[in-house]
């Protein structure tokens, strides 16, 4: 299965003048995967990216992939209606360049 690469859609971000910030939610155990947030100074709205995570055998630790599960955009809340899931579509050229 393919997937869009965490490293190159956060270079494509950070070439549109946005910067990854410190805080991570980690939901890594159970549902295996860490959000990572990116912001612009001069706006509101924030790019949130869910990565895979998977669990390394033999110890209660997690790995990270480079591997994006969705991508959300906006400010607010899910539930309030602030925040907009991104759709991937792996057919277009636009997507086809971070894979």
């Amino acid at each position: 299965m393919k997937f869009i690469k965490f490293s190159k859609y956060k270079k494509y971000l950070e070439s549109l003048g946005y910067v990854q910030e410190k805080h991570i939610d980690d939901y890594a155990n159970p549902l295996a995967f860490r959000r990572y947030y990116f912001s612009k100074p001069s706006d509101k709205k924030k790019y949130g990216i869910n990565v895979y995570t998977r669990s390394i055998p033999g110890s209660c630790g997690f790995e990270l992939t480079d591997n994006i599960m969705t991508i959300l955009y906006g400010c607010g809340s899910i539930y309030a209606g602030g925040i907009e899931k991104i759709n991937i579509d792996l057919r277009t050229k636009f997507w086809k360049q971070f894979i």
